[in-house]
């Protein structure tokens, strides 16, 4: 089978193993009364990015699940890459490997989008995508500014305490240096960077900045049930309006 590299196009890998620690089942949990999964797929669908989209899971009903979206679910990937110890990595490398093998396809980047983050915007997919296109930049990570400053982190000790990080000379936090969060909400990296050095960004990244409401993680049950509420809030406010 000839392989050629697709120019421009992405494949944008979604992650959906079966099994979770404190959410049973995490990725088909409800928010606003459908499974957390549609909301990450439904973005990446509305970005309209040229290339494809594949949700990778090991879970048969996952997969059966998912084949009612516009994407492509081609394999069931390895329980071997379905375990918590295993990082996001080599699920992302089978994705690509199974593309290249059985289908001839190579796109030029690829996309990580976790189900976790549910308010991600299809908008903000597509411009971190047009940026990566239009730069020279290997890779690509969404950040936003902290909430917490590290600046009043410590560290406990037997007799005092050690700021985690250097406080300035001048008081108040104006004067903290800027610090920025690595959200996990979008990862992009072209194919190439990511099979040299096995990994999604170093730090040449570009920092893309989204809000702190598009970064909100879904992790523990108190995230869930926040991201509820946040909806219900949103939808109150639309009515009033």
């Amino acid at each position: 089978m000839k392989i050629a590299s697709s120019k421009n196009e992405c494949l944008t890998v979604i992650p959906a193993k079966g099994t979770s620690v404190a959410i049973p089942r995490k990725n088909m949990a409800l928010l606003d009364g459908k499974p957390l999964l549609e909301f990450t797929v439904m973005a990446a669908v509305e970005a309209a990015i040229p290339g494809r989209i594949c949700l990778s899971t090991e879970d048969r009903s996952i997969h059966d699940f998912a084949l009612q979206y516009p994407i492509e679910i081609p394999f069931l990937r390895p329980d071997t890459l379905s375990h918590k110890s295993v990082s996001v990595l080599p699920v992302i490398e089978h994705a690509l490997d199974w593309y290249e093998v059985n289908q001839g396809y190579k796109p030029e980047f690829i996309a990580l989008l976790q189900i976790t983050n549910p308010f991600r915007r299809s908008e903000t997919i597509r411009r971190a995508y047009e940026h990566m296109k239009t730069s020279d930049v290997q890779c690509l990570i969404s950040v936003n500014k902290v909430q917490h400053h590290p600046c009043e982190y410590i560290v406990p000790g037997e007799e005092k305490f050690e700021f985690v990080m250097p406080r300035p000379r001048k008081t108040g936090r104006q004067n903290f240096p800027e610090v920025l969060f690595i959200n996990g909400t979008i990862y992009m990296a072209r194919v190439e960077f990511f099979r040299k050095h096995g990994r999604l960004y170093d730090e040449t990244a570009m920092l893309f900045h989204i809000g702190v409401d598009e970064a909100f993680d879904i992790d523990e049950p108190e995230d869930l049930e926040l991201a509820n509420w946040l909806i219900g809030k949103r939808m109150a406010r639309q009515k009033q309006v």
